[in-house]
C-alpha cells in the first residue's frame, strides 16, 4: 500500500532472491505511482537488486510508451543502468509487439546499442515464437544477426519440437548459416534424444551440413554420454 516505504525497507531484506523479487515489485508499483521517483530509485541501487527494480519499472513502462521508455535510457550516462534497462526493454516490447520492437532496432544510431538492442529481443523472440523468429530472421534488416540468430533461433526450437527445428535448419538456403544451425540443433537434440537426433542427421542430404551436425552431435554425447558416444 506504500511502495515508497516497501523501496526504502528492500536493504533490510536478506540477500538473494527475496530481495531481488521484492526489488521488482516495488519497482512496479512505484511506476504506477510516480515515475519519476520510480527511476530516481532504480539509479541509487546498484547490482542484481538494480536489475530486478529495473525489470519492474520498464515492464510498467513499457506497456505505457515503450518508445519514451527507450529514449531515456539511451540518454543514461551510467552504462551498467543504460544497458541493463535497454536489454530488459528490448525483451519486453518484443513480447508485445515484435514487429515494432524491430523496427524502433533499425533507427537507434549508436551500432553498439543498436546491436545489443536487436539481440537481446532476437534472444526473447526465439524463446517465445521460434517460427516467427525464424521468419524475421530471412528479412533483409536481420541481415547483421543471422549468424547469431540462427543459433538462438534452432536451440530455442530444437528444445521443444526438434524435428520442426531440424527441418527449418536443413531448408535454410546459405551454407554457412544452415551448417550454424544444423549444428546447434544436433547439439540440442542429442541432450535430449540421442537416438532421434542420430536417425534425423543420417537423413541430411548436404554432406558439409551432415558432417557439422555429426560434430556437434559427437561432441555432445562425448560430453554428456561417453559410453553412448564410443559405440555411436
Amino acid at each position: 500500500s506504500d511502495p515508497a516505504a516497501a523501496a526504502a525497507s528492500i536493504d533490510s531484506l536478506p540477500v538473494g532472491t527475496a530481495r531481488t523479487v521484492a526489488a521488482s515489485l516495488v519497482g512496479a508499483r512505484l511506476a504506477d505511482r510516480d515515475l519519476s521517483s520510480a527511476l530516481q530509485w532504480v539509479g541509487q541501487l546498484n547490482g542484481s537488486v538494480q536489475s530486478a527494480a529495473m525489470r519492474g519499472v520498464v515492464s510498467r513502462w513499457a506497456a505505457a510508451d515503450p518508445s519514451a521508455a527507450a529514449g531515456w535510457l539511451m540518454q543514461r550516462s551510467a552504462p551498467n543502468l543504460r544497458n541493463e534497462g535497454l536489454r530488459l526493454l528490448a525483451e519486453d516490447w518484443v513480447g508485445r509487439d515484435p514487429a515494432a520492437a524491430f523496427a524502433y532496432a533499425q533507427g537507434i544510431t549508436d551500432p553498439a546499442l543498436r546491436e545489443s538492442f536487436t539481440e537481446s529481443a532476437l534472444q526473447r523472440y526465439a524463446r517465445n515464437d521460434p517460427l516467427a523468429a525464424a521468419s524475421w530472421l530471412a528479412s533483409p534488416e536481420a541481415a547483421p544477426y543471422a549468424r547469431q540468430g540462427v543459433n538462438r533461433v534452432s536451440t530455442q526450437w530444437a528444445g521443444y519440437d526438434p524435428a520442426a527445428a531440424a527441418n527449418w535448419a536443413a531448408a535454410i538456403p546459405d551454407n554457412s548459416l544452415r551448417n550454424r544451425a544444423v549444428e546447434s540443433v544436433a547439439r540440442t537434440w542429442a541432450s535430449s534424444s540421442p537416438a532421434a537426433a542420430a536417425e534425423w542427421i543420417g537423413t541430411i542430404a548436404d554432406p558439409a551440413a551432415r558432417n557439422a551436425a555429426t560434430g556437434a552431435f559427437s561432441s555432445t554425447l562425448a560430453r554428456t554420454d561417453p559410453a553412448t558416444a564410443a559405440q555411436w
